[in-house]
């Protein structure tokens, strides 16, 4: 099983894209069109490049839910929420 990146790894987007979202300030969760009761705006979820398949974040043991694209199959959030644990986190599709 392959390590986890080191943090500064996952949250840096290739040259040119967009870095990831791990916190956002009210106005820009607004913006993205985020729920007033996001993660984000605590720092507990961050939506990362789509690299990684949910087997290989799940294995990293970080992340109470995972979310991933439906096209790409590939992770594109990750968070630490109630009612789910890093050894059983919930798993869903987050978008394309």
């Amino acid at each position: 099983m392959p390590p986890p990146p080191a943090e500064e790894d996952l949250l840096a987007g290739p040259v040119g894209r967009p870095h990831p979202a791990c916190g956002r300030c009210p106005s820009r969760n607004a913006a993205v069109g985020g729920s007033p009761t996001s993660r984000h705006l605590t720092g507990r979820a961050c939506d990362v490049e789509a690299v990684f398949s949910v087997a290989t974040v799940k294995s990293w043991g970080v992340a109470t839910h995972i979310g991933y694209g439906s096209s790409s199959r590939k992770v594109k959030h990750i968070d630490n929420g109630p009612r789910a644990t890093v050894n059983t986190p919930t798993v869903y599709t987050n978008g394309s």
